[in-house]
Order: structure tokens, then C-alpha cells, then sequence
């Protein structure tokens, strides 16, 4: 998963990114998408998916270099046991892949799990942005402290692999918790990038580091966090 790295399943849909082990080079040349239309061969490198039933899928690239390609699964892929092949310089680098219906993951800025996440807080009828994170010594992104003051605060996340269900069935948990969703689905400009949006309850203000889950059919996220 391009969201939480995890090695596991993947959604139809999903985003995803392939590493290097061992020397194998992915592609010849280092480029990304210029637009969210991604291209089929990128940086030299195209990506083909064959699915439980032997189809062949060409999957769409955002960003590829010789040890790292970005693509998105494609949605036509059926599930069970498959396998992804990079093909670069006339040399073709594979792997196994194991799809499922549903594998929700979430965005995150860092190690420790830091929330890819934007913040509207709303005082009265004004709007504002903050962001989730500083920008430490060597430029290392750390948590940055919500305070609420008295506005709501409301939290946007990002992930991939909500899967292509007309209605899923999406919970989050904060602080194991569970809270209404306001919106989940499409991010609506990139495929396969998913929103989920919550309103952070006042009642956690300084708890400090608080978890974060998100639950799609009864698949459950990997856990993010911020601080309050």
C-alpha cells in the first residue's frame, strides 16, 4: 500500500508502490505524472497485473525511478491470488498479490504515524486551515499540537483501498471510540485516493497522542495519529 506500506492485501483500485530489492532496477529513468491522468509506461517502466482468472491488466503509473514505481491497481482486476510485473529496459521484475474486495489503509506523514491529514476549524462561521504537523531540526516532520479553543475542529484523511463498493460500511474509532463519519469516499481528484472526513469530540482536548482507525466492511486500517 502507497498509504501505509503495509504488505498485505489490496483492494481493487488501490494505490500501491513497488520497491527494489537486491539491485533489480524498475525503471530506466526517474519521472512522475504531470497531471492525475497517470500514464500507462512511465520513466521506462510499465506495469502489468495478472489476476486469479489469468487476465492481463495494464495499471496507470504516478512515479517511477529504478527503485521505486507508484501505480494504481487496476479496478478490473478480480480477486484472489495474482501477481504484478515490472518491465524496464527489457527486463521484467515480479511479485505475488493477493486481492480482496475491501483493504482500507491510511496516509501518514511519518514514522511514528503521524496523520496525513488537514484541519477546518470552524469558529462561528469562519473557516480556517491548520496543518497537523511542524517542521523540526533536519527538516523531519513532527506533530504539531491541536488546541481547540473552543471551535470545532474538524479532521480530513487520506488513504486508499476503500475498494469500489457503491455503499461501504465505514466506521472510525478515536481512542478506540467510535464517532459518525461525516464523509467517506472518493478524494475526487486523483483515483484511488480516498477521504474520510470526522469531527474531532472537545472532550479529548489534551490527550496528547490520540489513535486514529478506520473500519470499511470490517477490514480495519492501519492505525494513524495526532496530538491534542
Amino acid at each position: 500500500s502507497s498509504a501505509s506500506y503495509e504488505q498485505g492485501p489490496a483492494a481493487p483500485g488501490s494505490l500501491m508502490s513497488a520497491f527494489s530489492l537486491f539491485g533489480a532496477a524498475l525503471a530506466t529513468s526517474t519521472a512522475s505524472a504531470a497531471d492525475a491522468d497517470w500514464p500507462t509506461d512511465l520513466g521506462g517502466a510499465t506495469v502489468t497485473v495478472t489476476d486469479s482468472d489469468g487476465t492481463e491488466h495494464v495499471a496507470q503509473i504516478s512515479y517511477a525511478s529504478s527503485g521505486q514505481v507508484n501505480y494504481r491497481l487496476p479496478e478490473t482486476v478480480a480477486s484472489g491470488v495474482g501477481s504484478v510485473a515490472i518491465t524496464a529496459g527489457g527486463i521484467v521484475t515480479s511479485a505475488g498479490l493477493y486481492v480482496v474486495d475491501v483493504y482500507p489503509n491510511l496516509f501518514q506523514f511519518n514514522d511514528e504515524g503521524l496523520a496525513a491529514a488537514n484541519v477546518v476549524r470552524v469558529t462561528g462561521e469562519q473557516q480556517t486551515f491548520e496543518e497537523v504537523f511542524t517542521i523540526g531540526n533536519n527538516d523531519a516532520i513532527e506533530p504539531r499540537t491541536l488546541q481547540f479553543n473552543g471551535d470545532a475542529l474538524y479532521l480530513v484523511l487520506y488513504g486508499s483501498g476503500l475498494g469500489l463498493g457503491s455503499s461501504p460500511e465505514v466506521s472510525v474509532t478515536v481512542n478506540g471510540s467510535e464517532i459518525d463519519v461525516l464523509y467517506g469516499g472518493p478524494q475526487g481528484t486523483y483515483d484511488g485516493l480516498d477521504q474520510y472526513n470526522i469531527q474531532l469530540p472537545s472532550a479529548l482536548a489534551g490527550n496528547g497522542k490520540t489513535e486514529i482507525v478506520i473500519t470499511v466492511d470490517g477490514r480495519v486500517s492501519n492505525p494513524v495519529y495526532v496530538w491534542l
